[in-house]
């Protein structure tokens, strides 16, 4: 199944298509909320890249989940730490 959708879910695809229906020119910030929905089908770390050129001047931030205890990051709730502060 991930082959067949590789083709559908091409983060270059998704960024440019977000660009189009978003339209972060006219926003001040953007939000985005449930990437752990589409993981690991969808990697964010490429789809940020992608849209970097797209959101031009416009901050994004994209919500993961996991959590936060004031000194790392875990993400999808999975053991490692991710950041420590």
């Amino acid at each position: 199944m991930m082959k067949a959708l590789k083709g559908v879910l091409n983060e270059e695809k998704i960024a440019h298509r977000f660009g189009e229906i978003a339209q972060p020119d006219q926003h001040d910030l953007m939000l985005i909320s449930g990437v752990g929905s589409a993981y690991p089908m969808l990697r964010s770390h490429t789809l940020l890249n992608n849209l970097h050129s797209i959101m031009g001047p416009t901050p994004l931030v994209m919500f993961y989940p996991g959590k936060y205890d004031q000194a790392s990051l875990r993400l999808f709730g999975k053991s490692g730490t991710v950041g420590e502060c």
